[in-house]
């Protein structure tokens, strides 16, 4: 689904598979209040869902987005959002499983809004993101990384355990504010 100036959409109850971006919002195509709910993504080339500038107040909850592992260069990524300039505002992302990615399960940037409640497992890094509030994932199982954040927000009780590879991060942060967040193994 390649969304061009369209607001006020639901997805829900739906399979989206084989696609290069199961749903996509690219740069500029002004497509804002979109919800997707109870869905799920699987092998798709880039993406499961793709959110750039221009796109807001979108809403991606209780899906179940895993193996999207085409091959594109850029790809490789459960949940893409992806902002500059004015960016993607209102962003939720929240009660989704994110896993099986071989690149990153959540990857969040130039945008604002929340990561929560999401249980994000066996990618390479678990949740990339900057702007955005991180708070009560479950992230774990990744292979070098948990959450990699690079500030202008906060990364709030989240729980990170058994990244797989000798030399992973549980929680690394470049700029911002960490707190409350359980890390081990």
């Amino acid at each position: 689904f390649d969304l061009q100036t369209v607001n006020d959409l639901t997805f829900t109850n739906l399979s989206i598979a084989g696609a290069a971006i199961g749903i996509n919002g690219p740069p500029s195509s002004n497509s804002d209040r979109i919800t997707i709910f109870n869905n799920e993504f699987y092998g798709n080339a880039d993406a499961g869902i793709f959110v750039s500038t221009g796109n807001d107040d979108w809403l991606i909850s209780g899906n179940n987005v895993h193996s999207d592992n085409g091959g594109f260069a850029r790809g490789n990524r459960g949940i893409y959002v992806t902002g500059s300039g004015a960016g993607v505002s209102g962003i939720t992302i929240s009660n989704n499983v994110v896993y099986g990615h071989s690149r990153v399960g959540i990857d969040v940037g130039g945008a604002s809004g929340t990561v929560s409640g999401n249980d994000v497992y066996g990618n390479d890094i678990g949740i990339s993101a900057s702007s955005v509030t991180v708070a009560g994932n479950s992230v774990h199982h990744n292979t070098s990384s948990g959450i990699n954040f690079y500030g202008g927000a906060v990364v709030l009780n989240n729980t990170v355990y058994g990244q797989l590879t000798a030399n992973a991060t549980g929680v690394y942060i470049t700029s911002g504010e960490a707190r409350g967040n359980v890390v081990y193994d």
